[in-house]
């Protein structure tokens, strides 16, 4: 047994005696993070109780998969020298392809210097439903921000902390959760196959812009039904509704009939909510198999279609081919589809930079700034087209990388309509561009 020869990879612990717990449900020094259903449940499921019923004819895996704790994390300060968690969960580890730590088990961050920096994960016995972890110890008594987030792929039952008796305990407002984003996807979006909760996308993004984001990822089960866009209504708060559904709605021949009626349920909760809709990103099944190239590439501009249809100035598209380049996605996954740490740290700051480039995210600075997009692509921001030889470049080329010919047109990131260089504003959508002109 190697927890023999290396005692680091024991998960045995010894707990000690003056440890004083808490029910995080029925404590309100605490602020919980992606279950904006909490005072209606009270328990630790993403979903409404109030849409069971008709999720019970709709598509009943919705509900055993709304009580995953995707994206759930709670936020708190202590002067505690150390701190244990107690959960009991409704399944072990037993997923072929996933991190027993995402699937079953917690992470925790401190904030340090205004950064949440990781710190430790659970240690469990994989196949247990019960677990006792202490996440750390120790310390000094001096004040500690800290947040904890869930197990990805399982449903929490009951959870306790400890800390040591006579510890501060109080409330932390490091989230903003007056404007909340919510992502509806996959299992991509659930956290598949990230090594720990922390590193899925939606966790990313949450700690780097200090946001309260819903997980509303659903494995396998990213279909667009419109009792899943009814319930996204039912959030308050929203200021931004992502939709990555591609990989699921296609498989299960959705996204065409769903996919319109989705969206524009959506908009009914406000004319300026902000709706970003992600296509399919690479995956290596769409390199070596014809057929589903060919089926990717349809479903793609099949919602190219829809968003320039719909002529809606707060609905943006993502090309997700632009998110992973070709020739470097290779190692973003860990089985060919479902996305390595790796992955999730590239896709999280594609993201960044686009949600910085479309202004959805307002830049801290007196002056336009174009932010340079990832690996050198020029993402779904902006680019130069080439009348000569269709070649798609950089937006701050004034020449062809590949034919040498000054570059007349400007592709708008929105409804990838042609628009004069020298444009300020789409001519199709509207959309304003914000270029740093050279």
């Amino acid at each position: 047994m190697i927890e023999k020869l290396d005692k680091f990879m024991d998960s045995e612990i010894e707990v000690p005696d003056n440890i004083m717990y808490f029910d995080p449900i029925l404590n309100n020094n605490l602020t919980f993070l992606g279950l904006p259903f909490l005072n209606e449940n009270k328990c630790y499921q993403r979903i409404s109780n109030r849409f069971i019923e008709k999720l019970q004819t709709v598509n009943p895996k919705i509900i055993d998969l709304g009580a995953h704790t995707a994206g759930v994390s709670i936020v708190f300060k202590t002067d505690s020298p150390i701190l244990i968690l107690r959960s009991k969960l409704n399944k072990g580890a037993v997923l072929w392809n996933m991190s027993p730590i995402l699937e079953i088990g917690f992470d925790l961050y401190f904030k340090i210097n205004d950064k949440w920096e990781f710190y430790q994960t659970s240690k469990h016995k994989h196949l247990d439903k019960t677990h006792e972890a202490i996440m750390f110890e120790k310390l000094d008594k001096s004040e500690k921000e800290v947040l904890i987030n869930f197990p990805c792929y399982s449903a929490v039952l009951e959870l306790e902390i400890g800390l040591a008796q006579k510890s501060l305990f109080k409330q932390s407002n490091s989230f903003n959760q007056s404007k909340r984003w919510i992502f509806y996807g996959t299992s991509i979006t659930q956290g598949a196959c990230a090594s720990r909760p922390g590193m899925s996308y939606v966790n990313i993004l949450s700690r780097y812009f200090r946001k309260e984001i819903i997980n509303f990822g659903f494995s396998g089960n990213g279909l667009a039904e419109s009792i899943m866009a009814e319930m996204i209504l039912e959030v308050k708060g929203l200021e931004i509704v992502f939709i990555d559904i591609d990989a699921n709605a296609v498989e299960f021949n959705t996204l065409k009939p769903n996919l319109e009626l989705f969206l524009k349920t959506i908009r009914k909760y406000s004319q300026d909510l902000k709706i970003v809709l992600i296509s399919r990103v690479h995956d290596i099944y769409q390199k070596t198999n014809k057929k589903t190239k060919t089926i990717y590439l349809d479903s793609l501009s099949f919602q190219k279609d829809i968003v320039k249809k719909l002529k809606d100035n707060n609905l943006f598209f993502i090309d997700g081919y632009d998110i992973f380049p070709e020739s470097e996605y290779s190692d973003y996954t860990v089985d060919g589809i479902h996305f390595s740490d790796l992955g999730y740290y590239k896709f999280a700051e594609y993201l960044k930079t686009f949600l910085f480039n479309t202004s959805l995210v307002k830049i801290e600075t007196d002056s336009e700034i174009f932010i340079p997009a990832i690996s050198g692509g020029i993402g779904s921001k902006y680019q130069r087209f080439c009348l000569s030889c269709q070649t798609k470049n950089d937006v701050d080329r004034k020449y062809c990388k590949k034919c040498g010919i000054r570059i007349l047109e400007l592709i708008c990131p929105i409804c990838q309509s042609h628009n004069k260089a020298s444009s300020t504003s789409c001519v199709e959508c509207g959309q304003k561009f914000l270029i740093k002109r050279k």
